[in-house]
Formats: C-alpha cells, structure tokens, sequence
C-alpha cells in the first residue's frame, strides 16, 4: 500500500507535493524515522550532530556553481537527517536547504532523490515550525509542475488538515501561514479559507494581512467592511496597493453615499473617499459637481498630515480642474507634489509626473518652470514601466516640437516606437516622424515614413490615403530619374514611375464603399494623380521596360 509524505521546498518555505512512496520493507531493522525520533535518549550525545550540522552549513554557503556542491550537500544533508533527532530547528533548517539544493540543481539529481526526500518532510509538520510563506509558495508552483489534478488536491486537503489542526491548537501562526497558502490556490474555496483567516488574526502582526485583502473581497460586504476598518487603524496601511483595491472593489457594490455609514474609522474612511476620487477623475465625462463634493469630504476627513496618495488624489483634482482653482489651491497642489517628491513617498512617480505638468500650465509657466518640467520628464522617460516612460516621452516630444529641436523630437519619437504602444499610438508618432522630416527638408525620410503608414494602414483608408497622396507628391517632387548599373544587372524605377505604381497598387487594392470613398478627398485626389501620371509618355514606356525585363 502505498503511504503519502509532503515534500517541503526550501526557497519558499512551502509545502510541495504529496507524491506515492513505498514504505520499508516490514521485515527491516532499520526502524521509521518518526519512530527512531520518538525513542531516541533525551542525553543522546550532541557533539556529532552539532559538527555535523556545521558540516551542513559549510556546505550549503559554498559556490553554487562548483560541480560537487549539490552532490555534497545531498550527502551531508541526508547524514544528519538520518542521524540527527534532538534539535528540531536545525532538522527544519536541513531539511529547507535540502530541497531548495533538490530544486534549484533539479538536473543533477533523479526522481528517485526527489522521493527520498518526500520521507523527511512529515517530520517538519511533526514539530509544528510555521512554515515561510516563500516556501509554500514555491512548493505549490513546483506541484503545478511534477503533480496531476488529484495529487494536486490531495495536497491541498493535507495542508487543509494541517491547517484545521493547528486552529484547533491555538498554533495561530503557523495557522495562518496555510491558511494564506490555501487562499493563494483552492480559488473555488478562497472565501472560507479568508473568512477562517481572519477570524482569528491579530491584525497588526498578521503574516501575510495585506495580501490576503484580495481574497476578502469574496466575503460578504458586512465582514469586509469590518475588515478594512481594522486595517485601517494600521500605521502605513494607506501606502499598501492591496488595501485601496480592496477598497475599490468594495466601492464598485456600494453607492457612493453610504461610504460614511460603511467605514466608521476616520482613516478607512479617508481612504475611501481617496479611492472614490480616484474613480471619479478617471471615469470619463466625470460631474464637476460631484468630483468638488467628494474633494471637499476628503479634506475634511483628512487626518494631519495626510496620507501620500490622499495628498496626490487632493492635487490631482486641483490640477485636473485648474480652470476653477484659486491661486490658493494651485499653490497647494503644487505644495503636496513636491512633499510627496521629497519624501519619497510610494506614489513618487505619480507625483513628479504630476508636478510636470503643473509647472508647464500656461498661466504659471515661466523659462525656469519649463526647464525643470523638463528635466522631470526626461527622469521618467527612463522608468521602467513603458506607460509611464511613454507617458514622459510624449510630453518631450511636444517640448521638443514647440521649441523646434527637431533631431531631439525625431529621437523621442524612435525611443516611443520601442515602447509597447497600440497601433493607433504607433500611425500617430510615425506621422509625426513624418512631418518634421518635411520641416528639416528630409525627403527620404518623409518619403520612407509615408510609405511605411500606408502599409501599415491596411483596410483603414482614412489614414493610408493621406499617407499615400503626401508620398506620391514628395516622389514628385523629389524626381530622380531611373538608374541602371549594369555591372550588377539592377534598375532603380524613376521617381515618376514609382509615384505611379504606387497610386495604382492603393487604388487596386482598396475595399471601401463609394459614399465612404466621396468622404475621404485623398482618395479622389490619388485618382487623379495616378490618371495625369498614367498619360505621360516616359512612365508608359518605363513600365514597358520593367515588364518586358520581367
């Protein structure tokens, strides 16, 4: 019959998989590894397992790269944890380093090393260490990958049992660790599994407190509230990205008026109204009324000094509204932008990104406000969140247009086209890579953008006609004649001809309706281009040329 053990993954103080091992043999002599903890002398000798111990650590702090580093480690590791009874914390401590040295070299050793150390696993549940929660993480991931669905499960109702046992005992630690494990993956149960959680955390020295916010959100409204009420009372909680979106989604089922009856802590109820502000601004076509109504409650349930992001929603909504603001409240947006830059607060970014563009508004401009906008935006452009470096590049783009430094804006649009960008995004920035090849007089450039628009524009006429049109007239205008090098038997086509062939191809290949062909003038204009340019005599007979060749 086969027995099932759990294996603990290192790294990540987790719970692996539970995986089919055979027991000894009945016969054996040698007893089980329980067995021989349970009736091991109490004045067992502790010299060798304390230099064996050492021998373990010595091991695992050598270079990972030398070839016989995860050979010794086995070796020392699996001497100690058969030898090796009467000091639990260091059995805990082998048995994680054991199988993080299994799973991170998994190469260098077979499945049968994996299920050799499935054996020692029960002994660290035995002693009931709290298992770090890194671990289980890491455990679980790795089940994803050596187990099957009903192993799978028959792991999660081991740790689940693990779990029920240790409520039961009081052990509220280690409760909560599994508990977060479970939570984290049975999502068919994660409400229960936050419902337990919370019944029995101690809020402020929680594990894992904030990250199992997201799982509250399966409760009902009545216990969330609760819950993000004592959050509330936590210094630092309105910096953490989970509470304001336990918070929005709360919001999302609740109308906007019972926030005062919902949180009746000052502070949750502060970070509500930030939430909802936050909402408001971004939601499109937003009620001017309503947005002055929810800034005036959040400053006045605002606690002194406020906290960061009810400091950055307050000056968003006053930069977002400037045209209504009075000098007084400008002066004290720009005041919370540059407290929360000095600080260092955790919406830092938001805030220069919002500093920016307050000291580039036209009634407070000056050369010195301009040129320190600047030099925030070419900061953030080097952020490694492409929307916020895109959202920098594209105001140095427009600084660059303004002050006509071309090559700078051409440079900006390239680090834009990097960026991951929509399509819609992309026609944009080549357009305007376009038009200042145009200003600096840069026909080949303009040309290649033009043409590169059109085909990229397929099946959208509005935007590839213009482009088309815009690149038939600089080839035109640009008008080289045909080239032949003989020596490499090649013919470059004439300006004339090309501006012809390419009309003709966007004609050829258009599919619009006439009435949405008549509200496009480009179109009617590339039709009569191509009809003048389909008379002259020397693009006739260049065509000619290129198709007898061909």
């Amino acid at each position: 019959m086969k027995k099932w053990g759990l294996i603990w993954i290192a790294t990540s103080g987790c719970w692996l998989l539970p995986v089919a091992c055979d027991p000894p043999p009945e016969k054996s002599n040698t007893p089980s590894i329980r067995k021989r903890q349970q009736n091991s002398s109490p004045t067992a000798p502790q010299t060798d397992e304390k230099a064996l111990f050492g021998e373990v650590m010595q091991a695992l702090a050598s270079p990972q790269n030398n070839p016989d580093y995860a050979q010794k480690v086995k070796q020392l590791s699996q001497r100690y944890l058969e030898q090796c009874y009467s000091s639990p914390e260091h059995r805990d401590t082998v048995i994680r380093g054991y199988i993080r040295t299994l799973t991170r070299h998994a190469e260098r050793f077979s499945g049968s090393d994996f299920d050799a150390a499935l054996r020692y696993s029960p002994e660290t549940i035995a002693h009931g260490a709290a298992p770090d929660a890194r671990v289980l993480q890491y455990a679980i991931q790795m089940a994803d990958y050596r187990l099957d669905a009903a192993a799978k499960t028959a792991l999660l109702q081991e740790i689940d049992t693990q779990a029920l046992a240790a409520e039961q005992t009081g052990n509220k630690l280690r409760a909560l660790h599994l508990l977060y494990l479970l939570a984290t993956h049975a999502p068919h149960n994660q409400a229960a599994y936050a419902e337990r959680y919370y019944r029995q955390a101690d809020y402020a020295g929680a594990p894992h407190r904030v990250e199992m916010l997201r799982y509250a959100a399966n409760m009902p409204a009545e216990q969330q509230i609760n819950i993000l009420t004592q959050e509330g009372t936590i210094p630092g909680a309105a910096d953490q990205p989970a509470l304001r979106a336990a918070i929005r989604t709360l919001l999302a089922t609740r109308p906007a008026e019972q926030l005062q009856t919902l949180f009746t802590h000052p502070n949750t109820a502060c970070f509500a109204l930030t939430e909802l502000l936050r909402q408001q601004m971004d939601a499109t076509g937003a009620d001017s009324a309503t947005l002055h109504t929810t800034a005036q409650q959040l400053q006045e349930a605002s606690p002194t000094p406020a906290p960061p992001f009810t400091e950055l929603a307050l000056a968003l909504y006053t930069l977002r509204h400037k045209e209504g603001a009075s000098a007084t409240a400008y002066a004290q947006a720009e005041a919370r932008f540059r407290r929360l830059i000095a600080t260092d607060a955790p919406c830092r970014t938001d805030a220069e990104l919002g500093l920016a563009e307050l000291l580039l508004t036209p009634v407070h401009t000056t050369p010195q406000r301009k040129q320190e906008a600047r030099s925030l935006y070419q900061k953030l452009a080097q952020n490694n969140t492409p929307a916020i470096a895109a959202q920098a590049l594209e105001h140095l783009l427009h600084l660059y247009s303004e002050a006509q430094q071309y090559p700078e804006a051409t440079d900006t649009c390239t680090r834009l086209l990097k960026l991951n960008h929509s399509s819609t995004n992309r026609i944009r920035i080549l357009q305007t890579i376009a038009e200042i090849a145009e200003i600096r007089h840069d026909i080949e450039s303009a040309i290649g953008t033009y043409g590169q628009i059109e085909a990229e524009s397929l099946g959208n006429p509005a935007i590839g006609a213009p482009a088309c049109l815009r690149m038939m007239q600089l080839l035109l205008q640009r008008n080289h004649a045909a080239k032949t090098d003989t020596e490499k038997a090649t013919y470059t086509p004439s300006d004339k001809w090309y501006a012809w062939k390419r009309g003709s191809m966007f004609l050829s290949t258009l599919q619009t309706t006439p009435e949405a062909a008549q509200s496009i003038p480009a179109i009617q204009k590339i039709r009569n281009l191509t009809q003048q340019l389909n008379l002259d005599y020397d693009i006739r007979a260049e065509e000619q040329s290129i198709s007898t060749q061909q």
